[in-house]
């Protein structure tokens, strides 16, 4: 099944504004704009590939404004599109997020990612992601 070119063309265009917005800091509008691109998809909204991408990118942004329940909850999302089983970051992001929250879960979400992608996906995170691997090797699940 494929979007129509003009469900297409608005989808890419709120998606690519919502990015800029990232960029520029602007977390709160790359949401609204990211979730507005969202509400074009037909439903299940899941079974869309760009379903994936805007759910990891709202992930990212509300880790960035350290709303971590509701990254989760975006990223859990994620987690639920078929591309999503198969790509670490929605697994590192949820890793990240509860661990900021101090749960347990946090180690499960890392190992998962580390599973898929191995150190690299740590080694592209220059602020957290040694910490995050240092995390589960203290855990001794490295």
């Amino acid at each position: 099944m494929e979007l129509s070119e003009t469900v297409y063309e608005e989808l890419q265009d709120l998606a690519d504004q919502g990015n800029v917005a990232l960029d520029q800091g602007r977390l709160t509008d790359a949401i609204e704009l990211w979730q507005e691109a969202l509400e074009l998809l037909p439903e299940p909204v899941q079974q869309w590939q760009a379903a994936f991408w805007l759910y990891a990118s709202m992930g990212e942004a509300y880790y960035q404004l350290e709303r971590f329940e509701d990254a989760l909850t975006v990223l859990q999302q994620a987690l639920s599109c078929p591309e999503g089983k198969e790509n670490p970051y929605p697994y590192y992001m949820l890793g990240k997020s509860y661990w900021r929250l101090d749960h347990e879960h946090a180690s499960d979400y890392l190992l998962k990612a580390y599973d898929l992608d191995g150190q690299g996906i740590f080694d592209a995170d220059p602020l957290e992601g040694e910490l995050c691997l240092q995390h589960l090797y203290d855990q001794g699940l490295l």
